[in-house]
């Protein structure tokens, strides 16, 4: 194995760095600290983040992204989690959406991405976890009977959702959700859950109570309400009861790029550990 850097790798991991040294770590600490969220949340730094490229890595370059890898994403969410873990989940969870779009239909994805790329506040979450089941619900078992409760009904050529999901990243400020539902009471989760595209302007579709936290205080958490909110037929991801693949995808390439986010949490401590110890 060969675990030299490429020079385009190189040349993003130096501008998250300078990023996260000169936009990020200055202001993170003062802004943790503000009560209300929608003051708190970092709006300037995500907006340089995206005349940067770096909200926009993963996306293909025709769009405005820079086409980055996995490895390469990891790399500048480590940097950028060295300044400020919220922040850098912020941008992480806008870019897990790029491991799912390249299974929507171009005719669908394509307008998403040209918009992604091109506003400086885009921001993307991903919805699964409700009050009565979480992110592991189908670590442990898998039955009808699981705790899982926004349903998506499909009426002529469009999907239905009703119901609720809470502690989401980035659930009161993106612009577009990857929302999990279930089709089927009647089936277990694996067979009878189908992700599906969901705009934030979409009928019907709210936000709830935003969730304050002792930690990670850039980034947002928050309830989402989905009542009789309809999305076109090819807002649905891979096919009906899916999801199981598009949480695959997902883990498979968001994993890692959190867990680099932890090593840049690690480099910041051990950081501040040895500033204080030279004091």
């Amino acid at each position: 194995m060969d675990f030299t850097l490429t020079d385009q790798q190189k040349a993003i991991q130096k501008l998250a760095r300078d990023f996260a040294e000169q936009e990020v770590e200055p202001f993170a600490a003062d802004l943790d600290r503000v009560v209300d969220w929608e003051e708190r949340m970092p709006w300037d730094m995500v907006e340089k983040a995206s005349a940067l490229g770096l909200r926009q890595l993963p996306y293909p370059e025709r769009f405005g992204g820079a086409g980055a890898d996995v490895l390469t994403c990891c790399i500048a969410g480590e940097e950028l989690a060295v300044g400020d873990l919220g922040f850098a989940v912020n941008l992480d969870q806008t870019w897990k959406l790029a491991h799912v779009l390249g299974s929507v239909e171009p005719s669908v994805r394509d307008p998403w991405l040209e918009r992604l790329c091109r506003e400086p506040r885009f921001l993307t979450a991903i919805a699964n976890t409700e009050p009565g089941a979480g992110s592991d619900r189908q670590g442990y078992y898998d039955d009808p009977s699981i705790d899982f409760r926004t349903r998506a009904e499909k009426k002529g050529g469009s999907w239905v959702l009703n119901g609720m999901k809470h502690y989401i990243s980035n659930g009161p400020v993106a612009s577009l959700y990857i929302v999990g539902a279930r089709i089927d009471m009647t089936k277990n989760l694996r067979e009878g859950v189908s992700s599906f595209l969901v705009p934030s302007e979409s009928a019907g579709f709210s936000i709830g109570r935003v969730h304050e936290k002792i930690g990670q205080r850039l980034s947002m958490n928050s309830e989402l309400l989905f009542d009789n909110v309809t999305v076109p037929e090819d807002h649905l991801i891979l096919g009906e009861g899916r999801t199981w693949e598009v949480r695959g995808r997902l883990m498979a390439c968001g994993k890692p790029e959190a867990a680099a986010n932890c090593i840049g949490v690690g480099r910041a401590a051990f950081k501040k550990t040895l500033a204080h110890s030279r004091e």
